[in-house]
């Protein structure tokens, strides 16, 4: 079966994203004043345009490789991707909630609505299995089904869901994961144009910026985004050949999952220290340093949990 190194390619850049996100999040409002100290108007307004970027990408991505493997013949048997999926998601969302409630005192119950960054293992979760059983009813009927899944999203979503049982971020980022499925089917007939995709990718940037400084629609802003990500996925399929250290690509991709259950961790931890506490004053070199270090070693961690079958179950490898 054919790898998709440019959607490996487009994972990592969103995994670096994610990351550096997270490490600027306490000079915005983001997480909210408890755990905001100074506002930088840099970091804050970053921070501010990534939201629209890191996740959607992680979704379209998950969704647009579920339709390549779904091409192939993969996910074919029901009980076998329920099992992969509780393996790969569920059960690393569940170790590593559990740890989060123990080292940062949240309360039990937050695992039934998707406790601190894991939430999004839990919304994937959710995701791959109402996505693959709708996936199998007959056409016409499936399509109606999807039509009307996507625009009960889309309702709900403006008027704030319950976080009970991850609901409010599916129905924020599921209508992604429906589009990058269908993305998929449409790429691969390579009916866009180089040369679109590249005028569409500089007009989508330009309108984000000014719709970001002159107005702030989030709709607008979200819809501009949704285009720009899949301009960059049709520029990274024509010019799959061209990238640099395929290999090593595939390699670093192997390491996403784990980096992104960890890093998170770490960050909350070293903001929580002495030390961090210390530093946050130096605003320009603390998110860096920290960036670097939570990448490094998480990616370590994950590198190292990896040899052991125990290992590559906790962190859904």
């Amino acid at each position: 079966m054919r790898q998709l190194t440019y959607v490996s390619y487009i994972k990592i850049w969103a995994m670096i994203i994610v990351v550096f996100y997270h490490c600027l999040c306490g000079y915005s409002n983001i997480w909210g004043e408890e755990y905001s100290w100074q506002t930088v108007p840099t970091w804050y307004h970053l921070s501010h345009i990534l939201v629209y970027f890191h996740i959607p990408i992680f979704t379209l991505m998950s969704a647009y490789l579920y339709g390549h493997l779904s091409c192939s013949g993969r996910y074919q048997s029901s009980c076998s991707f329920i099992y992969k999926k509780t393996k790969r998601l569920l059960i690393p969302y569940i170790v590593w909630g559990l740890l989060i409630c123990i080292i940062q005192k949240w309360d039990l119950t937050y695992l039934l609505c998707g406790i601190s960054h894991l939430w999004y293992l839990f919304f994937l979760f959710e995701a791959f299995i109402i996505f693959h059983f709708i996936n199998k009813i007959p056409h016409w009927s499936k399509y109606i089904l999807l039509i009307s899944l996507y625009s009960a999203c889309c309702i709900i979503n403006y008027y704030n869901p319950t976080p009970f049982m991850g609901i409010g971020y599916f129905v924020r980022y599921m209508p992604y994961f429906i589009i990058g499925y269908y993305i998929y089917f449409i790429l691969e007939r390579d009916i866009i144009k180089k040369k679109v995709a590249s005028y569409t990718a500089i007009a989508c940037s330009l309108l984000f910026a000014l719709e970001y400084v002159l107005d702030y629609n989030k709709f607008i802003l979200a819809g501009l985004s949704l285009l720009l990500i899949i301009c960059i996925t049709i520029l990274s399929k024509q010019n799959e050949t061209q990238l640099v250290g395929r290999k090593r690509i595939l390699k670093l991709d192997k390491y996403a999952m784990g980096i992104y259950i960890i890093h998170h961790i770490i960050i909350l931890e070293t903001n929580s220290s002495t030390l961090g506490q210390q530093s946050m004053e130096h605003y320009i070199l603390y998110p860096i340093v920290l960036f670097i270090m939570s990448l490094g070693i998480s990616w370590l961690i994950t590198y190292i949990l990896q040899k052991s079958k125990l290992g590559n179950i906790i962190i859904g490898s």
